[in-house]
């Protein structure tokens, strides 16, 4: 079976979640990452080993909250968290910014209506 793109991508993100982990837990990793995910040492041992699963992830975010796998990404990414999440902000930001210019716009074409409206209405008393 040939190595296939998303698990080339699957393998880097498990070292980052293993590089974490060891960072979190310089000396006796795998016992201490098993007490606190809830599993064996054998499944933690295979967790440090970059190998994920979706019972891995969930007692992941379960232990360390999802910030943890942020983190991760982040690494994999070569970004800081930091860096993710000033990014992330500016996006917001510019995607609340345009969201303004669409209500100031609407704001615009309804008034125009309005008042095309209520002169064609003649006594200005139609209202929408």
């Amino acid at each position: 079976m040939g190595l296939h793109h998303h698990d080339s991508e699957a393998s880097c993100f498990g070292q980052a979640v293993s590089r974490l982990l060891r960072a979190r837990h310089p000396y006796h990793t795998a016992k201490k990452v098993a007490g606190e995910l809830g599993c064996t040492v054998k499944a933690a041992e295979n967790l440090l080993a970059g190998h994920l699963s979706a019972k891995s992830i969930t007692r992941l975010v379960r232990a360390y909250g999802p910030w943890f796998l942020i983190d991760a990404g982040a690494a994999v990414a070569g970004k800081t968290l930091e860096q993710v999440i000033a990014e992330e902000s500016g996006r917001a930001s510019r995607e609340r910014e345009e969201w303004e210019r669409r209500e100031r716009e609407l704001t615009n074409v309804a008034a125009v209506v309005r008042s095309r409206l209520s002169f064609h209405s003649g006594d200005g008393s139609r209202a929408i």
